[in-house]
């Protein structure tokens, strides 16, 4: 179980839509983090940092492929 690195206390997952701007284009992505149950601050851990960056590309890619047909794996 993860716990505040303010308090030592409780966190709760949660997670909200966001939208970033990566290599010039906008995409929205699912971000997860913790919010302290005690303080309401929110954080991230590197997991969750990596799953984001990887969201990320993975979207961009997404979009980038759909806009130029058949450059599949070449972005």
């Amino acid at each position: 179980m993860k716990i505040s690195p303010f308090t030592g206390g409780p966190v709760v997952l949660k997670h909200k839509l966001e939208t970033l701007r990566f290599r010039g284009v906008e995409v929205q992505i699912t971000r997860y983090y913790y919010k302290c149950v005690d303080t309401g601050h929110e954080f991230t851990d590197a997991k969750l940092d990596d799953r984001m960056m990887a969201d990320v590309k993975k979207e961009y890619n997404r979009i980038m492929t759909g806009m130029n047909p058949g450059r599949e794996g070449k972005i």
